[in-house]
């Protein structure tokens, strides 16, 4: 009784971490299939050329506090939030 029991253990623990490899592999496949499709391409090469200060600052090795304080001050201020909006979604849209 005792084995039947930890065999009955042992294959449900299988089923879910075979479930949870298949989540895993999907999730992948779904990220792989949207980087790779063209308009997905077209939209972030032209988000990074319009937005290249905010991408150079990202990938720098500041302090992180440091590269809130600079985008905040100087490329996205706040009193210019709609003009910031439209620089970083609405110009990529259209050009990709």
């Amino acid at each position: 009784m005792h084995l039947w029991l930890c065999c009955q253990t042992l294959v449900h623990w299988i089923e879910r971490e075979f479930m949870f490899v298949e989540l895993i592999n999907s999730i992948k496949a779904s990220l792989y299939d949207r980087v790779v499709s063209p308009l997905s391409g077209a939209f972030i090469l032209s988000f990074l050329a319009i937005n290249f200060r905010a991408a150079i600052l990202v990938f720098d090795d500041q302090n992180y506090y440091l590269k809130i304080n600079h985008l905040e001050t100087y490329l996205y201020p706040k009193e210019t939030l709609n003009k910031s909006t439209k620089s970083a979604i609405i110009r990529p849209s259209s050009t990709a």
